[in-house]
């Protein structure tokens, strides 16, 4: 694992294990096909509080439009029950 994901998975912890879920396997799955601009959006996407984050993830609330994209890819990481 390089230096640099070692950084970004650091950020990508959350204050919810639910959270750290998704992004661990974001992480891993999705973020390394991002091209510049994503990976910017990303780093950005982390910024936002987590109710917020977790309230987009569940669908309660609908993201920005420059998040939507992201936020998919996000909630196909989640656990089911």
């Amino acid at each position: 694992m390089t230096a640099e994901l070692n950084k970004l998975r650091w950020r990508c912890r959350r204050g919810m294990r639910e959270l750290d879920m998704v992004f661990d396997r974001f992480l891993v799955e999705d973020h390394p096909a991002l091209d510049e601009e994503g990976r910017t959006r990303f780093l950005a996407l982390l910024e936002v509080t987590d109710p917020e984050l977790y309230d987009w993830l569940l669908g309660r609330v609908a993201p920005p439009a420059h998040f939507a994209e992201l936020i998919q890819a996000l909630q196909r990481h989640r656990p089911h029950p």
